[in-house]
């Protein structure tokens, strides 16, 4: 096996020393080779991470362009994702259905999914969500 020097700080050198003395790891290098097993199991669960996010990304933008989606005002999304986080949990009590948006027609919509097709055409006649927040 090749042998290299490292420098290490005082603190560094007393930890080492201590590693050695509890009789945990009969000399430094392994104290070091066991250092290093760690980096690159740190490296893998980080990697790990990094796939997972970029899936979940991926997913979330097919999400959008398909049209599963909610439009969540800056004021509701703490209470959003706080919701998220007990229906994840197990923790959350079935919600009531709330109708947030409502078209001269009486359709309804709670704002969550996929936007109804009388929800696309009454933004294309001009009108905004705003137009059709249904009255509490």
């Amino acid at each position: 096996m090749p042998t290299r020097s490292v420098v290490l700080s005082e603190h560094q050198q007393q930890r080492v020393g201590t590693l050695v003395q509890s009789s945990r790891y009969q000399n430094a290098s392994e104290v070091l080779r066991e250092g290093l097993r760690l980096i690159e199991e740190r490296d893998r669960i980080e990697d790990a991470k990094l796939k997972a996010l970029k899936q979940a990304a991926r997913q979330g933008w097919a999400d959008v362009s398909a049209g599963r989606y909610a439009d969540i005002a800056d004021n509701q999304l703490e209470d959003f994702v706080g919701q998220i986080g007990r229906t994840r949990s197990g923790t959350a009590k079935p919600a009531e259905k709330k109708v947030k948006l409502k078209d001269d027609q009486g359709h309804t919509r709670g704002g969550m999914g996929k936007h109804p097709d009388w929800f696309k055409a009454a933004l294309s006649s001009g009108k905004t969500p705003g137009d059709l927040l249904a009255n509490s």
